[in-house]
């Protein structure tokens, strides 16, 4: 500091001073002037390079943007390309189950056999399940004509898809079912067989073939063979022949079995939800008995068996099979005899060899 004082002084002290005074102002304008530009290229060239930098940030933004759009919209792609995929999967499935339940049903009909209306007699007409082998599967119910046969069938195919068959064992151990509506009323019966495996694989027949057409033709069955009813006096009737019909339970069933003296089954009721109703069953059947409403029908492998039925035909019990006429008259004359002199007896305990 004292350097400078010093020569600030000699500064003043020498004769030229003003000279030099004048000459250190214009070197410190000359360096201003000079320095002054540097600095505004300086800021300019700082206020450039931030404008890049804002620029070059900006450019980077909009690219980030584009980017996240770009990917948004193949996102946006690929989803409309699965849904698009997706559509058309279900379109070929639909398709595909379309074709698979025509060829079902084109096969259904390429393998059923036929409804045949059968005459039994002038009043008795049957609608028959026959399958492509020609044997008969299923047996409707007598009706008065062609036309009540024909009518008869939708109401069959209903309870056939509604399952509502019930397999029967008589007393020789031959086995058959019976198709009956949700009121317990017999509409249809199979065929008798000497197992319980082919009645049962007839019950899966009738399941397979049901939707089969039917057939305009009226083809003439074995006849029912009329039962002429005998005048017989049950006053001097023995105790000793006197029958019994015995109430049991079968499951959650109760049924009726009329026994002759001897013990021997002669008939068996329809399966009922009471006692109730089994012992109505009794008086229809002994009324029906008594005024001699029986038919008398063969099977395919000519056994002979009688159907008890009412005034409208509705059958009310069927009997056991024979393989002489003869013998189904006898069996007919036993249950119109010990129908009119049978006590009723219950026994409702449990039937566990029931079939």
């Amino acid at each position: 500091m004292d350097i400078i004082v010093e020569y600030f002084n000699k500064v003043m002290n020498h004769p030229f001073k003003w000279f030099l005074i004048i000459f250190a102002v214009v070197v410190i304008v000359y360096l201003f002037t000079l320095f002054l530009p540097f600095r505004r290229k300086k800021a300019k060239v700082s206020e450039v390079t931030e404008k890049e930098e804002k620029t070059s940030e900006e450019e980077t933004n909009v690219e980030e943007e584009t980017n996240v759009e770009e990917e948004k919209e193949t996102e946006t792609l690929a989803e409309e390309e699965k849904e698009t995929e997706a559509l058309v999967e279900e379109e070929k499935e639909a398709e595909a189950l379309a074709e698979e339940e025509t060829l079902v049903e084109e096969e259904k009909h390429k393998v059923l056999g036929k409804w045949i209306i059968k005459k039994k007699s002038e009043e008795d007409y049957i609608l028959t399940l026959v399958a492509n082998n020609g044997e008969i599967i299923l047996a409707s119910e007598s009706h008065a004509n062609v036309a009540g046969a024909k009518n008869s069938l939708q109401t069959l195919i209903k309870n056939i898809e509604n399952d509502n068959f019930q397999l029967y064992c008589d007393k020789n151990d031959q086995y058959f079912f019976k198709l009956k509506d949700g009121a317990n009323k017999l509409l249809a019966m199979g065929q008798i067989y000497s197992s319980k495996k082919s009645a049962l694989n007839s019950i899966n027949s009738v399941k397979r073939f049901y939707l089969a057409e039917l057939s305009e033709e009226v083809v003439e069955d074995v006849l029912y063979s009329r039962y002429q009813p005998k005048d017989f006096d049950l006053s001097n009737v023995k105790d000793a022949y006197r029958g019994k019909w015995i109430i049991k339970k079968v499951e959650e069933s109760f049924v009726a079995e009329l026994r002759a003296s001897n013990g021997e089954v002669i008939l068996v009721t329809e399966r009922y939800s009471s006692i109730n109703s089994v012992y109505s069953a009794i008086e229809t059947l002994k009324k029906n008995s008594f005024e001699g409403n029986f038919v008398i029908d063969c099977d395919k492998n000519k056994n002979y068996f009688y159907r008890l039925r009412n005034a409208n035909k509705l059958t009310l019990a069927i009997g056991e099979t024979y393989d002489k006429l003869s013998s189904v008259v006898s069996s007919i004359e036993s249950v119109r005899k010990f129908c009119e002199t049978a006590e009723i007896v219950e026994k409702l305990e449990d039937d566990k060899e029931a079939k």
